[in-house]
């Protein structure tokens, strides 16, 4: 049985996220958390505000951090920590063609 996973983010490294769970057997996809202006995302998932996430306190769900680092460095681990401390859980995903060395 898949579990529910939230996207945290709505750009370009989230459309590749998107790939990845899709592609696999572990994860739904319940909605998207941010601003989405791509039309067909949209359609294909539910998109709310962040504020709105928020407000309906959904503890222990899953939630993925789906906006790139470049230059979103600090801003990851604030959103990390903030989640984090209010008990959602983020699992590992990862693609199946990605190689993980063995020294990590």
């Amino acid at each position: 049985m898949k579990k529910k996973i939230v996207l945290l983010g709505a750009g370009g490294h989230e459309e590749y996220c998107i790939e990845v769970i899709n592609s696999q057997k572990h994860f739904y996809i319940s909605e998207l958390v941010g601003i989405k202006k791509n039309l067909y995302i949209q359609k294909k998932y539910k998109v709310v505000s962040e504020a709105r996430f928020i407000k309906r306190k959904q503890n222990k769900t899953n939630i993925l951090i789906a906006f790139g680092q470049l230059k979103l460095a600090n801003k990851r681990k604030e959103k990390y920590k903030f989640y984090k401390n209010k008990k959602y859980t983020f699992p590992v995903i990862k693609s199946s063609s990605c190689y993980v060395s063995k020294s990590v």
